[in-house]
């Protein structure tokens, strides 16, 4: 997640619904080829050594994401194919800005996070 320079570290631990926050560095894209540099494929065959095999292919796994703005409606947020939600998961769908926003099988879970004063769905240009 990319937080705004005028919050701090500390101002998001304080939260009561925040667990813990680990700060990240940017990165720059070194390749379009990730499969290859992660070493989960070789000329398009998932390695029997790959951790993606190990991890039987992200079955019945969550992935927590602290997002800026989502955009349901867009193509990468699709849960075409997606088997059902996994039966351990207690979340929930908010919404805060007045959006018509629905949770799918690919988007679990929504919440209004008020540290924010304006989010992109707001109409400001990012």
């Amino acid at each position: 997640m990319v937080l705004p320079r005028s919050w701090t570290k500390g101002k998001l631990c304080k939260r009561s619904d925040v667990i813990s926050v680990f700060p990240n560095k940017p990165r720059k894209l070194h390749t379009t080829h990730s499969w290859e540099i992660l070493r989960l494929k070789r000329d398009g065959i998932i390695l029997s050594e790959a951790i993606w095999k190990k991890a039987r292919f992200g079955k019945d796994t969550i992935i927590g994401n602290l997002d800026t703005g989502v955009w349901p409606e867009s193509r990468s947020f699709s849960d075409e194919g997606y088997g059902p939600v996994p039966s351990r998961w207690r979340g929930v769908c908010q919404n805060g800005n007045g959006d018509e926003f629905h949770c799918s099988r690919s988007i679990l879970y929504t919440a209004p996070l008020s540290l924010y004063t304006h989010m992109p769905r707001q109409g400001l240009n990012y």
